[in-house]
């Protein structure tokens, strides 16, 4: 009885020590969990680096716009007609009579500075 004992007692340890993972099945499985681990930090690096790249690209688009808009108005400053504007003023000449005078030549030189302004920007 005592022999069958220790022979089932054996047999159990056997057993039990079996059942469990092996050294080579735990190496394994470090190794697996390093490799997800590391594909895991890669993509939120890829992921990161596509969030910086949007970011520059809506950037540049910004830039881009202000630009554009600045130009825009630029070239309606200065292609645009101005208004034909016509002040008068009264003044009283030696005579006492009230004389009216217009500012049309003033107008035209200041059409003038614009047109040199728009060929100096174009050089």
């Amino acid at each position: 009885m005592k022999k069958l004992i220790n022979l089932l007692f054996v047999a159990l340890v056997f057993t039990l020590s079996s059942c469990g993972p092996n050294a080579q099945e735990e190496a394994e499985k470090a190794r697996q969990d390093s490799i997800m681990e590391q594909q895991r930090l890669d993509s939120i690096a890829v992921v990161e680096a596509l969030e910086a790249e949007m970011l520059r690209i809506q950037d540049s688009i910004q830039q881009v716009a202000i630009i554009d808009s600045v130009k825009a108005a630029e070239k309606y400053k200065y292609n645009a007609k101005p208004k034909k504007v016509e002040k008068k003023v009264q003044s009283s000449d030696t005579r006492g009579k009230k004389k009216t005078s217009t500012f049309q030549s003033k107008i035209k030189a200041e059409k003038k500075v614009q047109e040199t302004d728009t060929k100096a920007k174009k050089r």
